[in-house]
């Protein structure tokens, strides 16, 4: 197995933080510096060849992480916004904290957007791709500051998508305003 793997196998997002020296003072995380720290490379890439060949839906697969010897490399949808680019890089350390020993030498784990929710590897990783980028005490401390706190603000904040964010609030069960009511009168 790649050394990389051996090293991230069972860290939790916390962890694979403060032993990086990932700044969690303010947001947003520093997840580029943190695969760096790792010795893991991160590529964007087209995926349209490996989509046809496998008869999966145009622009339906969103990240991959292979292992060759002891490199590790992810690559993220060449078209991917900042925000999609940033989850998709930390979805897939998460595959790499918590799922090593599915990704053997030569192993390809591609990240689809198929809409599967039932997938508990893919819902764990999106979990802690949310702890990831999404700190509990960083997000208490900022949110705090905000006498009436908004998804999209937060979102802003910590460079990550308003699902994300939503996602996040509420797992650690935080109230918020969605944008949706900004601006509506008394109900």
């Amino acid at each position: 197995m790649c050394v990389i793997l051996k090293r991230l196998s069972g860290k939790s997002a916390e962890q694979l933080l403060e032993e990086n020296d990932i700044d969690m003072t303010k947001p947003p995380i520093d997840i580029k510096k943190l695969v760096s720290s790792l010795g893991i490379s991160v590529l964007k890439r087209d995926f349209s060849d490996i989509e046809a060949q496998a008869n999966a839906p145009k622009g339906s697969i969103l990240g991959a992480t292979i292992s060759r010897g002891n490199n590790l490399t992810i690559f993220y949808q060449s078209d991917a916004t900042y925000n999609r680019m940033r989850f998709t890089v930390a979805h897939e350390l998460a595959h790499c904290c918590l799922h090593s020993k599915n990704l053997e030498m030569q192993h390809v784990e591609l990240r689809t957007d198929d809409g599967n929710d039932y997938d508990e590897h893919e819902r764990e990783a999106n979990i802690f791709a949310g702890s990831l980028l999404i700190p509990e005490k960083l997000l208490d401390q900022e949110y705090k500051k905000f006498l009436v706190p908004s998804l999209s603000a937060l979102a802003e904040l910590f460079e990550v998508s308003g699902t994300v964010m939503a996602a996040r609030l509420d797992c650690l069960n935080y109230s918020y305003l969605k944008d949706t009511q900004i601006g509506r009168g008394i109900e």
